[in-house]
């Protein structure tokens, strides 16, 4: 029993080539467009923190605000007051601890830096009067 062997035309060949060319345009188009989009790699190293991960730079400082408090009520922590000390900083108010200074620009990644400062000082049973997260490397002033 003799088995044929379809071979493929010429002309067939070249629709496909072309086609995965297209194909491969586009991928490479797309993800030039999101990383310019973005203004960060694709493949994130780290979790994107809930709902806040990029800062529009057209958002108002009430969403903002209301950013940062949809924020610190999912992560149940307490609050008394969410205002704007200047230009290039929020500062939240805390029920059991100091003020937080949050940048207006970066508030997203600093947030989840609070998350797991609070935690922390939470479980060792230290209270702070003033935590700064608007540098590299966080300030904290202890009570």
């Amino acid at each position: 029993m003799k088995h044929k062997i379809r071979r493929i035309s010429k002309s067939k060949k070249k629709k496909y080539v072309v086609l995965i060319v297209c194909i491969l345009v586009l991928v490479v188009l797309s993800s030039v467009l999101l990383y310019s989009m973005l203004g960060k790699p694709i493949l994130l190293l780290r979790p994107v923190p809930s709902g806040l991960a990029f800062n529009l730079p057209s958002e108002s400082v009430e969403g903002r605000i209301q950013h940062i408090r949809e924020f610190l009520d999912d992560e149940h922590i307490l609050y008394t007051d969410i205002s704007i000390a200047s230009d290039s900083a929020i500062v939240v108010s805390l029920n059991e601890n100091g003020d937080i200074y949050l940048s207006q620009e970066h508030y997203a990644e600093e947030l989840t830096s609070l998350q797991v400062i609070v935690s922390k000082l939470t479980m060792e049973d230290k209270r702070f009067r003033r935590l700064d997260l608007r540098f590299k490397r966080p300030v904290i002033v202890m009570q």
